[in-house]
């Protein structure tokens, strides 16, 4: 594995204040479903059912932002990169072994069409054909990917 990378991207950069907030929105719901859940005057097991599910979904993305903060690594190097989207999938990639790569922008809309979300995702398939597909933060690190799909384009028009 290469010891110098040109490029470093991790899920760190803005990523303590979501699974803080996510943490906090979290801990909110779950102490409003146990006061209506544990009964009482003026209180409803469906609200407090309603509260569990809210407070289940923030929990789960707030074990996504977690590991998307501490285990999210992409190093680009020249000849090659590391890739990890978790704590057992960290894998040095040579250059020549990638077959291809493309960057997406994914746009999912609401009810509201005037509300959409934007995400950009980097897909690279590998020499035996599996593809990996992973979301990137394309304002912060619109140039490292531009590098990396350069990189893996020249490396494979030489072959």
């Amino acid at each position: 594995m290469n010891d110098r990378w040109d490029y470093k991207v991790t899920g760190k950069n803005g990523g303590l204040i979501r699974i803080i907030l996510f943490f906090a929105v979290s801990a909110f719901f779950i102490i409003l479903a146990a006061d209506q859940l544990k009964g009482g005057q003026n209180k409803s097991i469906i609200l407090g059912i309603f509260f569990c599910a809210i407070a289940l979904s923030t929990l789960y993305l707030f074990v996504k932002l977690a590991i998307r903060y501490f285990f999210f690594k992409v190093y680009i190097g020249e000849k090659g990169f590391y890739f990890r989207s978790n704590p057992f999938n960290g894998k040095y990639y040579e250059y020549e072994t990638i077959r291809g790569c493309n960057e997406e922008l994914r746009t999912s809309k609401g009810a509201n069409t005037a509300t959409a979300m934007n995400a950009y995702f980097f897909t690279f398939i590998e020499k035996d054909g599996k593809a990996v597909t992973f979301q990137f933060e394309k304002a912060l690190y619109e140039r490292e990917f531009d590098t990396l799909k350069q990189r893996i384009e020249n490396a494979a028009q030489k072959r």
